[in-house]
């Protein structure tokens, strides 16, 4: 998610930094928050935390809300547990969700943000250049509904999901938690960057299955070669949270 952010922080280590030109898109961005404060959210979970952007900005935006971050990849995990000394209210699970409970190989990509339990695709590499070297990490994998147990959920629940194509095996393995969750902001993809990945169809039609509202997209990915959008982090909200917003 916010790839723009990812890429500026990796590019920041040689000198080069980016900057968005649009000054009507700024401000449009500072108050594309909002809605999160009226649906009284209290738990975030930051599933696919890498080095803790969303925690990072959810945090500004709801400084109250306990936030409970996943993330399987070894140099990551160092980050989120420094970033606790900035956000005492930050929980770390060093742990890949999905919907079975066991070991498993993780691709970790130079560039962080593309790590992923799948292979990346040729087009995932043709796009972003600079994804091409991964390296194999062993990592433990388990459900949201195992890895919960024993932690009470503050309603309302924010779920981000950001895993690079295995988004619909982490919803599977949801069967408990998802019902008390309110929002879901998960990344979708629209064409074939990982090998077996999940579309954004198969993630619309699990979702609306349960029971929730898809509302738009919160930002989007574009393939710098040809503008083309790559993956969409859509929105999808509860029957109550529905009626919040359309009273707002």
């Amino acid at each position: 998610m916010r790839k723009l952010t990812y890429i500026n922080r990796w590019l920041k280590k040689f000198g080069v930094e980016v900057y968005r030109l649009n000054a009507v898109e700024r401000i449009t961005r500072q108050n594309s928050d909002k809605w999160l404060k009226q649906l009284n959210i209290n738990t975030v979970l930051d599933i696919g935390a890498n080095e803790g952007l969303f925690t990072e900005m959810i945090h500004r935006v709801i400084p109250s809300a306990s936030i409970i971050a996943f993330e399987p990849h070894y140099e990551c995990v160092k980050k989120l547990f420094k970033l606790q000394q900035s956000i005492p209210s930050l929980s770390v699970i060093p742990y890949a969700l999905g919907d079975e409970d066991g070991d498993r190989i993780f691709h970790c990509n130079a560039f962080s943000p593309s790590s992923s339990l799948l292979r990346a695709e040729k087009l995932h590499e043709i796009a972003f250049p600079y994804t091409k070297h991964t390296q194999e990490e062993s990592i433990k994998i388990s459900t949201l509904d195992l890895l919960l147990r024993g932690y009470s959920l503050k309603g309302g629940v924010l779920a981000k999901i950001d895993v690079q194509g295995y988004e619909l095996h982490v919803l599977r393995g949801t069967e408990q938690t998802l019902p008390l969750i309110d929002v879901v902001i998960v990344e979708t993809n629209y064409f074939s960057l990982y090998q077996g990945q999940s579309t954004f169809s198969e993630v619309y039609d699990f979702l609306v299955k349960k029971g929730f509202h898809f509302i738009g997209n919160y930002d989007q990915m574009y393939n710098p070669q040809n503008g083309m959008v790559l993956q969409g982090d859509a929105i999808f909200v509860n029957e109550s949270s529905l009626k919040i917003l359309e009273k707002a």
